[in-house]
């Protein structure tokens, strides 16, 4: 086989690989692609008809060696359940209609009248579910090395930003007020205990 020959297969083989490329590239623009994340994020497992829980951590005290606050986010039906671990252990529950606050540390709860704080946190928030695509801006950030894609949406002024994991979408950090989080766990197991009082904890009055 001449040269010629050998350099005629090639130019072949190449349009052929390239031909096949552009029928199998999807009919959706990669923004497009990364709009439908956090949407279907929140109606698929956060703030659906079904229990979830998300677990975060701050992530500048994982980079800067500091003492690492975790954080719980729990909602099963109209209850719900928050926590807050770093130099004290503080949590909230709303349960049938009332308001806890509950010191773990202490192993103490307070009642809180006429207090609702249960939609203050973005991840109870369920207008996210019906929002439209042209709501969110979307690109590309690098956090602890690593690139993810991200979209974007303003709340009450505040700027959020959800990321995902390019490869596989996987909902990975969470950016709110300048302060990203790591998502420990997002997951509908949902341990009901949480949404219950622990037997020896003590009402303060």
């Amino acid at each position: 086989m001449n040269k010629k020959r050998k350099r005629f297969i090639t130019i072949i083989v190449i349009i052929i690989i390239v031909a096949l490329l552009l029928i199998l590239k999807p009919d959706v623009s990669p923004h497009e692609v990364t709009q439908r994340k956090t949407i279907t994020l929140y109606q698929t497992k956060i703030n659906a008809d079904k229990p979830f829980l998300v677990e975060l951590a701050l992530i500048e005290d994982i980079a800067n060696g500091l003492e690492k606050i975790n954080m719980t986010y729990a909602k099963n039906g109209e209850d719900i359940y928050t926590r807050v671990d770093g130099l004290l252990s503080v949590g909230t529950l709303k349960k049938d209609g009332k308001f806890y606050t509950i010191y773990h540390d202490n192993k103490t709860y307070k009642l809180n009248e006429d207090m609702d704080y249960s939609n203050d946190f973005i991840l109870f928030d369920k207008s996210i579910a019906d929002m439209n695509y042209s709501d969110f801006e979307s690109g590309l950030a690098e956090i602890m090395g690593a690139q993810y894609s991200y979209e974007e949406i303003k709340k009450d002024d505040d700027i959020i930003r959800f990321y995902y994991n390019i490869y596989d979408g996987a909902f990975e950090y969470l950016e709110i007020k300048e302060n990203i989080f790591e998502v420990v766990k997002c997951t509908n197991e949902v341990d009901e205990k949480l949404f219950e009082i622990p037997d020896n904890y003590a009402k303060e009055e």
